[in-house]
């Protein structure tokens, strides 16, 4: 889905599409990843589909440490807080 023909609303919850990972992917490195922010579940599938070893659990960000860096598209509302967190845990990362 083309950005121009999103249908937005108020919240910053928004699903990134598989052309988007897929335009990426050579830049996302080979090791654990973690899918960190859960939404409806298809970026890990999307990740793992596309090869990559990806931890993508409905888990806590604020309150869990998982794989060797981050690769995810938080809430836009939420990064403050997110890259915070990523220096505090010491957590290579791709937002």
């Amino acid at each position: 889905m083309a950005i121009q023909n999103r249908a937005w609303t108020t919240n910053d919850d928004y699903m990134t599409p598989r052309s988007a990972w897929e335009d990426i992917k050579d830049y996302i490195p080979k090791v654990e990843i973690w899918e960190a922010f859960y939404g409806d579940g298809e970026s890990g599938k999307i990740l793992t589909e596309l090869g990559f070893n990806t931890i993508h659990q409905n888990l806590d960000f604020f309150e869990n440490d998982r794989g060797a860096a981050v690769v995810s598209n938080p809430p836009f509302t939420l990064i403050p807080k997110v890259l915070e967190r990523l220096v505090e845990i010491n957590k290579p990362f791709i937002l």
